[in-house]
């Protein structure tokens, strides 16, 4: 079962009225065929589908043999569509199939399909911390850095692996080491102002098999881009699972100029299938993350935006991989001094005023549980307000992400 995102169908019913999703009534005519889909995690499922007209309720069913004997059942209402089937077992074979209800019969069943759940799921989390060289964007690093360790480490966020970006000055790397050495160990990029300049990953689980520093630009512009060019790279073995992954934490030119758009792309296109071939020579799955400023549909002077590039080399974006989001009407950055020192936080609805991201590759072998932004809204319950001070200009940025392996 190598297939680890499948797709189903059902058919819509003719008419509408009310039995039990088990029952053995005559089932409703189908007039179309829908699409669903599964998305197997390690310990869950996320089962989604197209809303329906005159669908009422959705019915999942689930077991760990095809007879489907000992089947478990998860009605959903509409217009609900996606549910999160929780309390599975890792590296375990289930059966699933689905059917609609439209007030007074149920479609057939679709096929029963094979699935398997993931091996195991890391947290991993990316965030531009705002260099300690910056002083025209609220407080001073010294004000602040405190904040940026406490919301790494907080509840509910403490993830397991964290690459940060703008932190090329060595005072600031001491001081980010000194917050989380007593649970992380690290890669420390030694090219001295590259903004990539850690990659932290939990002690007790991680062991680092293989680091590099990669220059984006294959050589050309010499001595040029010095900040953006190199990305860090640390390959990871899971010591609980003796599996291994390749991460990537990159930095991408600011800007919204045509040429920077294309620098940006030329970038992308050179990491993407130099991840790849190392995916494909290893194989581990890739996680590529970082500030890759840009939005996510912004186009510039006809260049597609980073994400889209992404895309192109097979590469997904965390945020479209799960509907278990968590504030992600918001932006991941502030765009100006006014909105830090006032510690706003900006509205971007559906993710649109993201430029901080977590991408995957390839499909088969990596899924996404949860996304968030990491917000600490303001005790006054002040729209939009977060606690002061910002711990930076950008927002933590985290993903769930579950690891397949053959």
């Amino acid at each position: 079962m190598k297939k680890m995102i499948i797709e189903l169908l059902f058919a819509l019913p003719l008419i509408a009225g009310g039995v039990a999703c088990g029952s053995d009534e005559e089932p409703a005519a189908p007039i179309e065929n829908k699409q669903y889909k599964v998305l197997p995690h390690t310990t869950s499922m996320e089962v989604r589908w197209k809303d329906a007209a005159g669908v009422v309720r959705f019915c999942v069913e689930y077991a760990e043999d095809a007879s489907m004997d000992a089947v478990q059942s998860v009605e959903v209402e509409a217009p609900s569509t996606n549910v999160l089937i929780e309390g599975l077992s890792p590296e375990t074979d289930y059966f699933v199939r689905t059917r609609a209800y439209n007030g007074v019969r149920w479609t057939e069943w679709t096929d029963i399909t094979p699935i398997r759940t993931a091996q195991f799921t890391v947290s991993v989390e990316t965030y531009n911390l705002l260099g300690a060289d910056i002083t025209t964007k609220g407080p001073s690093w010294a004000e602040r850095k405190s904040h940026v360790g406490d919301i790494i480490r907080q509840s509910g966020n403490d993830p397991d692996i964290l690459g940060v970006q703008e932190c090329s000055i060595a005072a600031q790397k001491a001081d980010m080491k000194a917050m989380l050495g007593d649970l992380y160990d690290y890669s420390e990029n030694e090219k001295p102002t590259s903004s990539p300049g850690l990659i932290f990953w939990k002690k007790g689980a991680f062991e680092l098999e293989e680091r590099e520093i990669v220059d984006l630009l294959n050589g050309k512009y010499p001595n040029t881009y010095e900040k953006q060019r190199y990305g860090h790279f640390v390959r990871l073995k899971h010591l609980a699972s003796g599996s291994s992954i390749l991460v990537y934490s990159v930095h991408l030119r600011a800007g919204s100029d045509v040429a920077t758009a294309d620098l940006r792309k030329e970038m992308i296109d050179n990491l993407c299938p130099l991840a790849a071939r190392k995916s494909a020579e290893t194989g581990c799955p890739v996680i590529v993350l970082g500030d890759m400023n840009c939005t996510p549909n912004r186009l510039i002077g006809g260049i597609p935006s980073s994400p889209q590039v992404y895309k192109s080399h097979g590469f997904l974006d965390t945020f479209t991989q799960t509907r278990q989001r968590t504030n992600e009407n918001y932006a991941t950055y502030s765009s100006s001094a006014a909105v830090v020192e006032e510690c706003r936080v900006e509205v971007g609805e559906n993710g649109s005023r993201r430029i901080d991201y977590i991408f995957t590759y390839p499909e088969s072998r990596v899924t996404t549980t949860r996304y968030a932004t990491v917000l600490n809204f303001a005790e006054d319950g002040t729209a939009n307000k977060l606690r002061s001070p910002l711990p930076s200009d950008h927002h933590p940025v985290r993903a769930e992400l579950n690891f397949f392996y053959e």
